[in-house]
């Protein structure tokens, strides 16, 4: 049986899209003195990476339940992610590390250039978030870091999914739970003796690993109106969460921000699902704008700071609006033709990877 198409994810993940770039954007851009506490509120924009988290946990984790028995399991998967993933993210790779080369031949300057040595391999080899973490020559893309996250679950949690859920769906319920505990305790551990907890894979897998749980629940006949008040709950509990960690010292928002974001977004994401036929909320991410930035949100990720620097160097508005408008626009022109140009013609060999 295929699995059906669940149309609002993308236009989640076009939320959680436009809430980085707005989040990158007023980080360089700047507010009146009389606005910086609007400011702080963009700076929230950073958590649609936690959205993206717990969406790429359910999406992946529902195709590893549907193909676990699927005769080239393994060489299905993998051969698809590389498809998808690979092509944009080396070519980017590439770019942001010699265009600033090329243009200065030309006595242009446009605001970033990272040297190249020991610290291209941590990005080629998906190790960024690692060498951002233990402080070590990490000068490159930053925002890379989410996708070396996600890289890393994709290469492991297929081999846990193959081992673990056709003898009991129950302990990969467990395990995920158990993993999420020690997620915690592990993050505990790493601020108490001074590291950043933003970038680590072992203490962000959280949020990937409760999109999984969507998907196990998803399996069971869970995700229906029937139970919506569970996911309203769980909804409005990460809130509260997130409300609660604003009148906490840094130390304690560090160690509880990644599980309130987790848990608000499972409950957006499963009411998103339950809600996906006749409801003002599929009816808006449905709209054809939102369903296309969702299709490209991939490369509006990874192109959007190149843009953002540009514009501001060379074509500023001298309006933080007009600016940011700009910025949007020309990143979604630039991600349409990434899509079109690079990325379509490897997604269209994924056929010859089919799920039998």
């Amino acid at each position: 049986m295929k699995l059906p198409y669940i149309k609002p994810l993308d236009g989640l993940r076009t939320i959680a899209v436009v809430m980085v770039i707005v989040s990158h954007f007023f980080s360089i851009d700047s507010f009146p003195d009389g606005f910086k506490w609007l400011h702080r509120a963009t700076q929230f924009g950073s958590s649609g990476v936690s959205l993206f988290f717990v969406l790429s946990g359910f999406v992946i984790t529902r195709i590893l339940l549907q193909s676990v028995q699927n005769e080239h399991y393994f060489k299905s998967f993998y051969m698809r992610r590389v498809l998808r993933i690979f092509p944009l993210y080396y070519f980017a790779l590439f770019f942001y590390y010699a265009l600033p080369y090329l243009a200065s031949l030309v006595n242009l300057h446009i605001g970033i250039q990272y040297p190249i040595g020991l610290n291209v391999v941590y990005f080629a080899t998906y190790l960024q978030n690692i060498a951002m973490t233990f402080n070590w020559n990490d000068a490159g893309p930053v925002h890379f870091w989410s996708l070396s996250v996600e890289e890393h679950f994709y290469l492991v949690w297929p081999a846990v999914v193959f081992f673990v859920y056709p003898s009991s769906p129950k302990k990969l319920t467990y395990l995920i739970l158990i993993l999420i505990a020690t997620t915690f305790i592990l993050r505990l551990f790493m601020l108490k003796h001074g590291y950043n907890i933003d970038y680590f894979t072992p203490v962000r897998v959280d949020q990937l690993l409760l999109g999984s749980f969507l998907a196990i629940l998803e399996r069971k006949g869970f995700l229906i109106r029937q139970f919506r008040k569970y996911y309203l709950l769980a909804l409005f509990t990460g809130i509260a969460f997130l409300i609660f960690c604003i009148f906490q010292n840094d130390f304690y928002v560090d160690l509880y921000k990644h599980n309130a974001l987790g848990l608000t977004f499972l409950g957006l994401i499963a009411l998103t699902i339950v809600y996906a036929e006749r409801s003002w909320l599929s009816s808006f991410l449905n709209l054809s704008f939102m369903q296309y930035i969702g299709k490209i949100s991939y490369g509006m990720y990874v192109w959007h700071p190149l843009v953002l620097v540009t514009i501001n160097k060379f074509y500023p508005t001298h309006s933080v609006l007009l600016n940011f408008v700009l910025v949007l626009a020309v990143t979604t022109a630039v991600s349409a033709l990434s899509f079109k140009f690079l990325e379509m013609p490897f997604l269209k060999l994924k056929k010859h990877f089919a799920y039998k």
